[in-house]
């Protein structure tokens, strides 16, 4: 390496230890990001806190927030997350039209190429210089189709004006615009779409469809296009197609060849998600023939009608009647290949990116109208009082005054767009013909009556008819809303942008519009009257413009002011100003303009007017609507940086090559579906973005991008491997690909400079490198099984695998110098030796895997601060580990810990001075430089002299005493929550002196023994919730000085120590749930709250015993000890439960929350834990009304939490809702069934709950809004007096969740904003979410927020502001944000248990199914459950506010039980489930299980079988928790399990098939195997899908002895013998029942239906009534599940004599396994890929039916007479299938074999057919295959003379 190239990699390798931005050499372009904002917390943000200013930094390259969870480097902005449904969206293809110049010679050379390339190859786009004919898409008639009339861009003739203009009127879809708006806040200057939230943990999946505008099919398809005057552009679409990929293996490959075969040449391309599915969908064997001709309908290619039974080959083929001619085959050439594909890519699961409930279909069907986003897409149909759905685009007619002519480009020309959303459209404009809205001119206002196609011209001259405004003066309407003003012209409708403003806002058309618009809505919007004139710019405003760096951002200009035009204007933003219009004189007049801001300001058309200005080179032209590029944009030749990012551009110009300055071009979030050609020819370019278009393939072209440095291509349709080329980019330094579909990036293996690979969201298996220089790699989301570094990698810092599937992590012997390392959410059991190369490593995150234990190596990382290790398996710890001198933060949370190693022996080091060594490795161990340092990474502990006790006495004179740094002197986090830990590990961890954070929650603590705390001095919080503790050790408490929060609730406490008082700054005090019972007032020994009057948060709750009396006081200068008002700065008080019979509890504020009610409500239990975190403010509030409005079946529970809320005083917004919400909704119920609107259903309670969300926020707003002279009122606004403290100054960015759960009788409503999530948890182990999160970044979310005008930024941020896209509140974000809710709704049964609720930030460290096995361990106590929950995300790591409720939805009346730890090594997981049940003796049901192929799929993934096993092992053991089941034995991957009940055999069996079937967690290579491929039955419903796993039920009574060396029973005898030979005779996915189990369970069915008769009881039938309730119960989830079963016959099985009798069930939805898998007839057993030996035979009969064509075609005899030719037929295939039936009998190869042999017999047939029909169109030409090879071979002599010739006159 030379000395330049040292010295340039030694620059990079530092590039990301500054916080500076990518690019140091370039922070002009690439500085950092800063966000800043009072509002924002203090922790997260740098900078100047103005809400004024916005976050500054690159438009292009998306920089990295310093985040510690879930990110793959201090400067990463995701978090855990997310699945995403496909994306769909238009494919665009332009064929050549027929009229075009040279289309001839075009097709000609079209159709030759086509022929050459291949039957399969799909036919390509050709661009042609003329415009194309309008095309019709997916069904649309051409009225319905989408039309663009543009005089500039159309050949003359093919529209006059009179029918562009009526085309214009009738449709209203014939310009291209859409515009809009943003409001002005924090992030005003926001400069990238991509530039990231700084600190931010947020991780942001893409969308379903990338982030760009909606693709609108008329004018005006966003709220802000009618901000904005029109602009007429042409913009025509095609449609391309996509292919699918090919499967690995042979036979798929077969299969995905002949389903091309079929689609292309039948003249209905499309393209199917998968290969096999389309195959599946011709093939699989669920119709009643096993031909295909009644296998289903398939397109006729060519003409063929392959299932008619017509004899006759000339009808078949349908021969052309006209002569083959050479030029008439290429002229006649159809061009028709405008069409569309069906589905889009599947994006990978693991984006967790929720579009749907997750509640049945049928309930979600029944709720389309509960409130969730359905309706806010594009409509293809025009503005009229019969369309049945309208778009936003057609709100007003053109205004001529400010259209802009563009010159005409003929590379622009195409043919007309598909709309993208074809499921996502927006309301209709329903409601009365007739309404009003209302206009204001000062301070007065006037309601005018109207109609939708009422003009602004037509207002106006009503106003001066009643006089409101001068009939002399020049009166115009403006428009203000979101924070923009526009002047509306005179055609534009005001009742049509009011409608649909409305609907924006969260109306429906089921509301009262006519009454609504009546009211006020002047938060929202208002149409104000003024005088038509220049706005003058005063004196003061004229002082805040520099003169060279002039910024009139939002300044609501038309043009620059005149006094500008003589300014040395360098640098101009006119941002944020939509009326605003470029003038070629002004830009003329900049000679010295150099940087160009014209952002968010919706601008539909690109600014021609800037190309004018001669030295511009910056260009940012972000978050507009700009469809076309002007072809004079090549005029910019000093054009460097160009921002174009979320815009509506699908083309390029031809001229747009010829900026061969431009280095840094940003494209992102637009509608490209290829890389444009035109940027492949500038050469220049260093920094591209192509993130979130359509694009499906990197071009080979791009590989002449030679000085690229930074690719950013995430959010698109990539798919298959990274081309090769990539490995030739010698200055590549960034690679972002994340959210595509690649399955391989091999070919970055070497790339010598490359730093950076952001690969997240794929679908990568294996990942190799060999290069050197990378510094991150962000691999996390992947299904990576595989990770090889084949050489030391020296500046490699930061590493992402995690939501792997690795089972080994062997790489890390080459990372010797990475200093951030996270591999959550694996399968690791073990980490290796090597670990201690490691030696630069400072954070190693592991939670989530299934670790035993810890190597001895660990211990040498000698600079390790950060190791977090919750959720694994660790039974144990290495006891060297107290020699890790940095380690600062250690999590062990839910393990099996039961010790904690003692410390060893200190030993001091003797050090020389005269040497010194010692003293410098230690330094060198502790310290890093300042540029290895990151933010998220605690700080080092520092070496400090004070801190090291010499003692020289006790050596000679010439040496000293060293200090050794070890864990207790580093060690400032410990978390060791939910363990096995006693009282033994107190003196053990007393010894971390500097401990500053301690949670030893959930473990077996009952005494901490005196004197062993008095060592941690530091201490700020500690956590001993969920032991046994009825003491403390008070003479340890004066030596917390600093201890701010104890959590001891959950323990045995009767009393607190009255020493509590000598914590000084104690803040958070917890007690709940305890057994506190004793007299306040008796201080000297028992405690008072009276005397820690720092406290914040003090919980009460749970001590039903604890009574608060009002004590007598002596005088006035005692205390009042039964007093809380004293707590002057108390928060939140718990008093639930709790007898309370004084007055001083100070009253409901704003400030403070008492808690009093009770722990039952009616039949159901409640319980609510919540904490303040760091924060000390009050954020979160909650209510429960039992009896709501005096009704014993109704009841209310909602929680509130605020969101974007200040750190220095209490939150308002969810104070006034707490107050407030209850009113709206009883006012809403009162007209309950009522008809709103004549004609329509009735209103629903759905109605009425999203009525009242909405009636709330309007009513919010109007108070925030309202002057002095306001009169507005309300009973609800009477009700609080917080509304008077509301400002839009300081609470403007300020807004709050929601989730209200509403019961009446058994039918329980949820509606919820934002993202405050729930879930329900069942009796049979499972669960639902029942709350949609609403997140910016989710499609629909995304288009209503770019239809309103507001933007999304990368780290998914609304408007840069918020995190949720609907919530209360936000003012300042209206209309972007909407308060309209998700609503859920299900009816109580047997089968519900519980209800879980909780904020967002829980739900960030505890995923859901977490969640449900914490609350199911404390089904009869709520409280408690809602506590751990609290207790368990504090643990993990939470350290803001959070809040869960839970709700039993069941009477219990068993106590809480304290589970007992059983004896045998367990999962961390299983233990919080129930504990294993007994081992069943006497008559048990016996279940074996064994996984089908895993001997050959161990051959072939032997890596991904280890994770695999971990997948299945995983599910079955928990549904044997759950259900009631006793393992017996694991051997390898085949289980024994026994049963009680022959119910509990069969729950655990379907769910165990079903839970196989659902998972995500399978690994990429099992999903793409034969053998574990995904396989749908007729209705689309996976019925396969992963492991197969076949069992086998028998019923007996075996022998019962225990092994002598685990204890654990073990069976035998003649009934396990049989049991496992019964599961033998199923095959994968089957489950088999013996006949004495058949029998057994019969018997269960007959009881069981007499007993819900009523003809019997429970004790008449069953031992005990226990049991009996128990079987019943099961029985009762059977019926729920349903099932199907058959009889297949007697067996003989191996090894026995008598043969047995077997049945196959199944649950109903994989009722499909008993069509496909028939164990009576192995040659229709299911073999790879899901083909049957049935779907062979029926390709063999399509095989024979084409070659007869073929043979018809090329003889010159007539056609043989049919009855020959079938009786031949008939005997040839009798004799050919008897002798293949029994070969195919054998196994699954023949049959692949065969049925490759097949598929190539139709293939070659379809070759010939397709070479026939293009030689002689229409119809097919017959005659000898030498002929047709004749004439192809004349026709490619006379192409390649064609070509010669071309290539001469090129050349000349």
């Amino acid at each position: 390496m030379s000395k330049n190239d040292s010295s340039s990699s030694s620059r990079r390798s530092r590039l990301f230890h500054t916080n500076s931005g990518f690019f140091r050499t370039n922070s002009q372009f690439f500085s950092k990001p800063k966000f800043n904002s009072k509002y924002v917390d203090e922790d997260y943000v740098e900078g100047p806190r103005n809400p004024s200013r916005s976050r500054e930094g690159t438009p292009f390259d998306s920089q990295r927030s310093n985040s510690t969870d879930s990110s793959t480097s201090p400067t990463s902005s995701r978090s855990p997350s997310y699945d995403s449904p496909t994306m769909n969206g238009p494919e665009l293809a332009s064929g050549p039209s027929s009229g075009a110049p040279g289309a001839a010679s075009a097709g000609t050379r079209s159709a030759f190429k086509m022929f050459f390339q291949g039957a399969t190859s799909s036919r390509r786009s050709s661009k042609m210089s003329s415009s194309s004919s309008e095309t019709n898409v997916q069904g649309q008639t051409p009225r319905d189709s989408p039309r663009i009339s543009s005089s500039t861009l159309e050949p003359p003739g093919d529209h006059s004006a009179d029918s562009s203009k009526r085309d214009s009127a009738e449709e209203g879809v014939n310009t291209p615009e859409a515009l809009s708006s943003s409001v002005p806040g924090p992030s005003a200057s926001y400069t990238g779409l991509h530039a990231l939230r700084t600190n931010s943990e947020k991780i942001v999946p893409p969308l379903k469809h990338p982030i760009r505008p909606g693709h609108k099919v008329g004018r005006r398809s966003t709220l802000l296009s009618k901000l904005m005057p029109s602009r007429r552009e042409n913009d025509k679409g095609g449609i391309d197609m996509s292919r699918a990929s090919t499967l690995p293996t042979k036979q798929n490959s077969a299969i995905s060849r002949l389903s091309r075969r079929v689609e292309l040449h039948s003249g209905h391309a499309s393209v199917s998600p998968h290969p096999r599915q389309k195959f599946e969908n011709l093939l699989i064997p669920s119709r009643s023939s096993d031909t295909m001709g009644h296998a289903g309908h398939i397109p006729s290619p060519f003409g063929i009608n392959l299932d008619t039974p017509e004899d006759d080959m000339s009808k078949i083929t349908r021969l052309s009647t006209t002569t083959m001619s050479r030029v008439n085959s290429m002229n006649t050439q159809s061009n028709d290949s405008n069409e569309s594909s069906k589905s889009g890519w599947m994006a990978p699961q693991s984006w967790k990116v929720r579009t749907e409930t997750l509640l049945s279909p049928d309930r979600s069907a029944k709720n389309s109208h509960s409130g969730r986003t359905t309706s806010l897409g594009l409509s293809s149909s025009s503005w009229s009082s019969s369309s049945s759905t309208e778009s936003l685009e057609d709100l007003d007619t053109p205004d001529t005054s400010r259209r802009t002519t563009l010159s005409t480009d003929p590379s622009i020309s195409s043919t007309p767009g598909n709309r993208r959303h074809h499921h996502h459209r927006m309301n209709e404009l329903k409601g009365a013909s007739r309404s009003s809205v209302r206009i204001f001119k000062g301070d007065k206002s006037s309601v005018l009556p109207c109609t939708l196609d009422t003009t602004c011209k037509d207002i106006l001259d009503t106003l001066r008819r009643k006089r409101f405004i001068k009939t002399e003066e020049d009166h115009i309407i403006v428009l203000k809303c979101g924070g923009l003003t526009r002047s509306l012209s005179y055609e534009e409708k005001p009742l049509k942008i009011q409608r649909s403003l409305l609907f924006m806002y969260g109306y429906t058309e089921r509301d009262n519009l006519d009454y609504i618009e009546r009211t006020d809505l002047s938060f929202l919007f208002k149409f104000i009257v003024q005088d038509r004139g220049v706005e003058l710019i005063s004196e003061a405003k004229r002082t805040l413009i520099d003169p060279h760096k002039v910024d009139l951002d939002n300044w609501n200009l038309q043009d620059i002011p005149n006094f500008l035009y003589a300014e040395p204007i360098s640098s101009l933003d006119v941002s944020q100003n939509p009326s605003f219009e470029f003038t070629k004189e002004f830009m003329h007049d900049c000679r010295n303009l150099q940087t160009l801001k014209f952002t968010r300001s919706g601008h539909p058309t690109f600014p021609t007017a800037v190309v004018y200005a001669p030295r511009l080179s910056n260009l940012d032209l972000e978050v507009n609507y700009i469809r076309l590029i002007p072809p004079e944009i090549s005029q910019l030749t000093h054009l460097t940086t160009l921002n174009l990012a979320c815009n509506r551009i699908s083309r390029l110009p031809d001229s747009f090559s010829q900026l061969q300055s431009l280095k840094n071009l940003n494209l992102s979030s637009n509608r490209l579906k290829q890389i444009p050609n035109q940027i492949l020819s500038i050469s220049s370019l260093k920094r591209l973005d192509l993130s979130y278009n359509l694009i499906s393939k990197l071009d080979n072209g791009l590989a002449s991008l030679t000085e690229l440095e930074v690719l950013q291509i995430a959010a698109n349709k990539l798919t298959g491997d990274l081309p090769d080329f990539f490995k030739d980019f010698d200055y590549l330094i960034k690679v972002d690909i994340r959210f595509n579909n690649l399955s391989s990036i091999e070919s970055l293996k070497d790339s010598s400079k490359l730093e950076v690979i952001r690969a997240t969201g794929n679908n990568i298996s294996v990942f190799r490198s060999n290069a050197t220089a990378l510094f991150e790699v962000e691999m996390n989301l992947n299904p990576l099984t595989y990770v090889y570094f084949e050489s030391p990698m020296p500046n490699l810092k930061v590493i992402d695998f995690s939501k792997g599937k690795l089972t080994s992590c062997s790489f890390v012997c080459m990372l010797t110098d990475v200093e951030k390392l996270i591999l959550d959410y694996n399968h690791l059991t073990g980490l290796p030796d090597d670990i201690y190369k490691m030696q630069k490593l400072v954070h190693l995150s592991l939670f989530k895997n299934n670790l035993n234990a810890l190597p001895d190596t660990i211990t040498k990382l000698k600079r390790l601060r950060y190791l977090d290790l919750h959720l694994n398996n660790l039974g144990d710890l290495n006891p060297n580990i107290w020699m890790m001198p940095s380690l600062e933060h250690l999590n062990l949370s839910s393990n099996l810990l039961d010790s904690f190693p003692p410390p060893p022996e200190r030993i001091d080091v003797q050090d020389d001075n005269r040497n010194g060594e010692n003293e410098q490795d230690i330094t060198d161990d502790k310290e890093l430089t300042n540029n290895e340092k990151f933010e998220d990474i605690p700080e080092e502990v520092s070496v400090k002299s004070s801190d090291i006790s010499p003692k020289t006495e006790k050596f000679p004179p010439k040496q000293t005493r060293t200090h050794t740094f070890r864990l207790e002197d580093s060690l400032k986090f410990l978390s060791i929550n939910d363990n096995n830990l006693g009282d033994r590990v107190i003196p053990i961890i007393s010894v971390f002196h500097n401990l500053e954070y301690l949670n030893l929650s959930y473990n077996k603590i009952y005494e901490i023994a005196p004197g062993y705390l008095s060592n941690m001095h530091k201490l700020k919080g500690l956590y001993l919730s969920g032991n046994y503790l009825s003491s403390l050790p008070v003479d340890d408490l004066d030596s917390f000085g600093e201890l701010t929060t104890l959590h001891l609730n959950g323990n045995r406490f009767h009393t607190l120590p009255a020493e509590l008082y000598k914590i000084h700054n104690l803040t958070a005090l917890d007690v709940g749930s305890n057994s506190l019972k004793y007299n306040i007032s008796n201080i000297p020994y028992d405690w008072n709250w009276s005397y820690n009057k720092k406290l914040q948060y003090l919980n009460f709750s749970g001590n039903k015993r604890l009574e608060i009396k009002p004590q007598h006081k002596h005088d006035e200068n005692d205390e009042q000890l039964d007093s809380f008002i004293g707590l002057r700065d108390l928060r939140m008080l718990g008093l639930m439960d709790v007898t309370i019979t004084t007055d001083a509890v100070p009253d409901q504020s704003v400030n403070v929350r008492v808690r009093s009610t009770s722990s039952q409500i009616g039949k159901f239990g409640y319980g609510i834990s919540d904490t303040l975190g760091n924060r000390r403010v009050l954020s979160t509030r909650d209510v429960v009304m039992e009896k709501f409005r005096g009704k014993s079946d109704e009841m209310l529970i909602t929680i509130y939490d605020g969101k974007n809320c200040s750190r220095t005083h209490s939150d308002k917004i969810s104070k006034i809702i707490q107050e407030t919400f209850d009113i709206h909704l009883k006012k809403e119920l009162e007209t309950l069934e009522s008809v709103v609107i004549p004609g329509n259903t009735s209103k629903t309670i759905e109605d009425c709950l999203r009525e009242a969300f909405l009636a709330m926020n309007s009513e919010m707003n109007i108070l925030i809004n309202k002057d002095a002279s306001s009169t507005f009122s309300s009973a609800a606004a009477h009700r609080t007096q917080t509304t008077d403290e509301l400002s839009l100054n300081e609470d403007g960015y300020t807004g709050c969740c929601a989730t209200i759960i509403y019961i009446k009788g058994d039918e329980v409503y949820l509606a919820n904003l934002g993202d405050t999530m729930g879930i329900l948890t069942k009796s049979d182990g499972e669960f639902t979410v029942i709350t949609t999160k609403h997140e910016p970044y989710a499609p629909e979310e995304y288009d209503r927020i770019r239809h309103s005008g507001g933007y999304v930024t990368t780290d998914g941020y609304l408007d840069g502001v918020s995190e949720v896209s609907r919530a209360v509140g936000y003012f300042k974000l209206i209309p972007h944000i909407n308060a309209k809710p998700s609503i859920h709704k299900f009816k109580l049964s047997s089968k519900e248990e519980m209800i879980a609720i909780a904020t967002s930030d829980i739900w960030k460290k505890i995923p859901f199914d977490l969640a449900a096995d914490i609350i199911r361990q404390e089904k009869s106590n709520p409280g408690v459950a809602a506590e751990k929950l609290r207790d368990f995300a504090i643990s993990y790591g939470v350290r803001d506010k959070a809040t869960a409720v839970v709700l039993s939805l069941k009477q219990f009346t068993t106590k809480s039980k304290n589970y007992t730890r059983s004896s045998q090594p367990e999962d961390s997981i299983l233990r919080k489930l129930d504990e294993e049940i007994e081992p069943p003796t006497g008559e048990v049901a016996m279940v074996f299980t064994d996984i089908k192929n895993s001997t050959l799929l161990w051959d072939t993934y032997p890596v991904a079988m280890r994770s695999a096993i971990k997948v299945h092992n995983s599910i079955t053991r928990r549904q044997m928790r759950i259900i009631g089941g006793y393992e017996v034995k694991a051997e390898g991957d085949a289980f024994m399990v026994s049963f009680p009940t022959p119910a509990s055999a069969l729950l655990w069996c379907f769910a165990v098939q079903s839970q196989l079937v659902g998972t995500n967690e399978w690994p990429a290579e099992i999903l793409s195997s034969d053998q574990g491929c995904e396989i749908k039955d007729q209705d689309s419903n996976i019925i396969f899908r992963g492991l197969s796993v076949r069992m086998g039920v028998h019923w007996g009574t075996p022998v019962c002895e225990r092994d002598i060396v685990t204890r654990r029973m073990d069976y035998f005898g003649p009934m396990v013998n049989r049991a496992s030979r019964v599961s033998a005779v199923a095959d994968g996915g089957q489950i088999t029942m013996s006949n004495d189990f058949y029998q057994e369970f019969q018997r269960l069915r007959i009881s069981h239906k007499k007993i819900a008769k009523g003809e019997t009881k429970i004790d008449s039938l069953y031992p005990s009534a226990v049991i009996g309730e128990i079987v019943e119960g099961q029985m009762q989830q059977l019926e729920q599940i349903e099932w199907v079963e058959k009889y297949i016959g007697s067996k003989k099985l191996k090894g026995l004599e008598a043969p047995e009798r077997i049945w196959l069930i199944c649950p109903k939805p994989l009722k499909a396994r008993m069509e496909i898998l028939q164990t009576d007839n192995k040659s229709h057993k299911l073999t790879s890929g899901g083909v049957t030996p049935a779907n062979v035979w029926s390709l063999r009969q399509l095989a024979l039916r084409l070659e007869r064509i073929c043979t018809f075609l090329s003889c010159d005899q007539k056609d043989p007479d049919p009855s020959a030719h079938d009786k031949f037929y008939d005997g040839v295939s009798h004799h050919a299938e008897s002798a293949l039936s029994s070969q195919l009998a054998r196994g699954e190869n023949v049959t692949s074999v065969f049925l490759e042999h097949t598929i190539t017999r139709i293939e070659n047939c379809v070759v010939t057919l397709f070479l026939r029909k293009t030689m002689a169109e229409p119809g097919l030409k017959k005659g000898s295959v030498d002929s047709l090879f004749n004439e192809v071979q004349a026709l490619l002599t006379e192409s390649r003379a064609i070509q010669n010739d071309q290539n001469k006159v090129e050349e000349l």
